[in-house]
């Protein structure tokens, strides 16, 4: 049988042509997989990142609880925006918009009665809200007219009253104070009904009280008794080392069944937890029933030493405005 060799070289030649092609069009296909992968993977993890980034008469059983060794007060404001997005967030304010919000918020009004001889009338024009906080304002202003009686000073004065109110939690505000030593800023909590009589029988939680005149420290302390002349506190106090009350600080108490514990910046540094005698009660009463949130600043007063109790004595401080930067609820301390 005779072969034509030249038919047979070209023959050769197309199908060698032909598996080239066809084995370089499969690789660069195959190459192709795995770049498209690489990219949604990536794209994925990016994505992941992203989320994951953006998501008198009283008895005290005063302790010094001061803490050497605290930090120096400065927050994390990723960690503010982290916990207000915390599972256990049930209530908050952020202080958003221009005036303040009245479904959540009412104002106390007026002069305060009692022993304290505070010298302001509290009225609703030294409250605001802009740029992102509450700000409550004391100002001079003599011969004020307070309700047919003369006051000198005035401030502001809100409180969460018959608006919203809760029986244990964890309860914070991040505030700044005044460097004016006749005021006398407080976060505070008043139950809703005096179920067990009028103060301070029904109790009262002070999540910070701090005096114009010594910004290096803050007060942790709760109330309860028979009567003004037959009760009981148990204050806390706490060393702001590195940032004074003038900066800004987020005070905060754990309330528990029988138990109070008080924090600043997130670390830890009172408890209350015997509600002992004198107690129009029994532990862990009177703190087993709603209370409601109060912010407010007053001007002078027994709480604060002499000469500084006297805002007379401080005109050229004022006017003083304390800000608070938000107002926050959780079921139970975040851990977010």
């Amino acid at each position: 049988m005779s072969i034509d060799y030249q038919k047979c070289a070209s023959f050769l030649f197309i199908f060698s042509f032909l598996l080239v092609f066809s084995c370089s069009t499969d690789s660069d296909l195959n190459q192709q997989d795995p770049d498209k992968a690489a990219q949604l993977d990536t794209t994925d993890d990016t994505t992941d990142e992203m989320t994951d980034d953006n998501t008198d008469g009283s008895t005290d059983d005063n302790t010094d609880g001061s803490t050497d060794d605290n930090t120096d007060g400065s927050t994390d404001d990723n960690t503010d925006d982290a916990n207000s997005n915390c599972e256990n967030l049930i209530w908050s304010e952020e202080f958003e918009g221009t005036s303040l919000d009245e479904s959540k918020w009412s104002y106390q009004r007026g002069g305060w009665s009692g022993a304290s001889n505070v010298q302001n009338c509290y009225v609703d024009n030294n409250t605001s809200v802009s740029g992102g906080t509450l700000k409550i304002t004391a100002k001079y202003e003599p011969g004020y007219d307070c309700f047919k009686n003369e006051r000198d000073f005035t401030s502001g004065f809100i409180q969460t009253k018959d608006r919203v109110f809760w029986t244990y939690g964890y309860f914070e505000a991040r505030v700044k104070v005044p460097a004016s030593d006749s005021t006398w800023p407080a976060f505070w909590l008043s139950p809703q009904d005096h179920v067990y009589g009028e103060w301070p029988r029904s109790g009262e939680i002070d999540v910070f009280e701090i005096k114009g005149n010594d910004l290096n420290y803050a007060r942790g302390n709760a109330h309860w008794g028979n009567s003004t002349s037959d009760r009981r506190q148990k204050v806390g106090t706490y060393k702001l080392q590195g940032q004074d009350a003038s900066d800004w600080h987020i005070y905060a108490v754990e309330w528990t069944l029988g138990k109070l514990n008080f924090y600043i910046d997130g670390e830890y540094y009172h408890t209350i937890d015997d509600f002992k005698a004198p107690n129009a009660t029994t532990h862990p009463g009177p703190f087993n029933i709603p209370f409601y949130i109060r912010l407010n600043m007053a001007v002078g007063g027994n709480y604060l030493p002499e000469p500084h109790n006297d805002a007379n004595n401080n005109l050229d401080q004022l006017p003083a405005t304390m800000e608070v930067d938000y107002v926050r609820v959780y079921s139970e301390k975040p851990g977010c």
